[in-house]
């Protein structure tokens, strides 16, 4: 075996980059177990040597994390905004790894940095595992087939370029189901303010009424109404899951791998992505539909004008009396379904009623 590195078993604790070499990482004797991960991958682990102190160590290698976007539309300067999303890494980040690894697809290939995680125990460690020092290398994996090459070092002359921002990946990694329970609760917060607003504007109208409306568009108010709830509802739900998780626990029917307990928070952090993106859909849909609902209330075609009166109705029993009834005649008189009538709808009443000729004494302005 070529002789590369040096390890000292009984380094104290301290951060110590270690910069790993092509010829050294046969003495690593690194191995993966992305075969072993369930779909969707979000990370795997690599096993091996500490290039330091050189005892048995395993960290994990993420494929997928939550990360902020800057970006803007066309003609917009670019706003920073904080997008939690899942994005693999590709080649085109690494343009100094274009010669040492291959282009095919679906393979990918990914930088990181590991960390010493050894059970030994070191000078200084105050109870934490390993020795502190971290080394990068680079990897190509195949997520669909769950496959992995060889485990490769990242060329000296670029390892500058890459340290830093590995080094914020990992801590990203280790927070990303935190971060993304975070803005989930400020999203709920935001979309109660939001819904609020929304209700006041839709009571502050230019019709006093929903009665002052036409049928269909009561019927249409009635569907942007019902949408606007079910939509807002879904919103804050799905929001409270990406937030908080389900209410409930239960036994899971195969409990996950101890082993993969380090990958929990990454699987986490996607679904809680995943339920954060299908609340922000379902809030658009309730401002799209309260949108449609104060449209339909300030310009939806008003119900046909009704003149009010007073009509005057003779009781022949047991005593010959005449009593003023208050409504409105809405349509053509006398009725042209029951002839000898007329229709008339009381104040009050949902909808009108035929009186025969014979009992309206007359008809006065509206007492009502």
């Amino acid at each position: 075996m070529a002789v590369g590195l040096t390890f000292t078993a009984d380094a104290p604790y301290s951060p110590t980059r270690c910069p790993v070499e092509e010829a050294d990482i046969g003495q690593l004797a690194m191995t993966t177990d992305i075969e072993r991960q369930n779909r969707p991958v979000v990370g795997f682990h690599i096993d091996g040597l500490c290039p330091r102190c050189g005892h048995k160590t395993s960290d994990i290698f993420p494929v997928e994390y939550v990360t902020e976007d800057v970006g803007g539309f066309s003609g917009i300067p670019p706003l920073s905004r904080f997008t939690a999303r899942f994005r693999s890494q590709s080649i085109e980040e690494y343009p100094g790894l274009r010669t040492t690894v291959s282009l095919s697809k679906p393979w990918r290939v990914s930088v990181a940095v590991l960390h010493c995680h050894c059970v030994e125990t070191h000078s200084g460690d105050g109870g934490s595992l390993g020795c502190n020092a971290e080394w990068l290398v680079q990897a190509e994996y195949n997520l669909a087939s769950r496959q992995a090459k060889p485990i490769r070092a990242v060329p000296p002359d670029i390892q500058h370029r890459y340290w830093a921002a590995a080094d914020s990946l990992s801590a990203v990694t280790t927070t990303s189901l935190t971060s993304v329970q975070a803005t989930a609760t400020k999203w709920i917060t935001g979309l109660g303010a939001i819904l609020g607003l929304v209700g006041v504007a839709t009571v502050v109208t230019g019709r006093d009424t929903f009665q002052e409306l036409d049928s269909t568009a009561q019927e249409f108010l009635v569907g942007f109404a019902a949408l606007f709830a079910v939509a807002s509802a879904a919103s804050i739900f799905f929001s409270n899951l990406a937030g908080s998780g389900y209410p409930s626990v239960w036994s899971p029917s195969s409990p996950p791998d101890l082993v993969d307990a380090d990958l929990w928070p990454i699987q986490q952090a996607r679904q809680a992505v995943s339920k954060l993106r299908i609340a922000t859909y379902c809030a658009g849909v309730a401002l799209i539909a309260a949108v449609c609902a104060i449209v339909t209330i300030w310009y939806g075609p008003a119900a046909p004008s009704v003149s009010k009166v007073d009509i005057l109705v003779v009781k022949p029993s047991p005593t010959p009396a005449i009593s003023a009834i208050c409504g409105a005649l809405p349509s053509a008189q006398p009725s042209p379904t029951i002839p000898g009538t007329i229709n008339f709808q009381p104040s009050g009443a949902s909808s009108p009623s035929p009186y025969p000729l014979s009992s309206v004494a007359g008809i006065t302005p509206p007492s009502c």
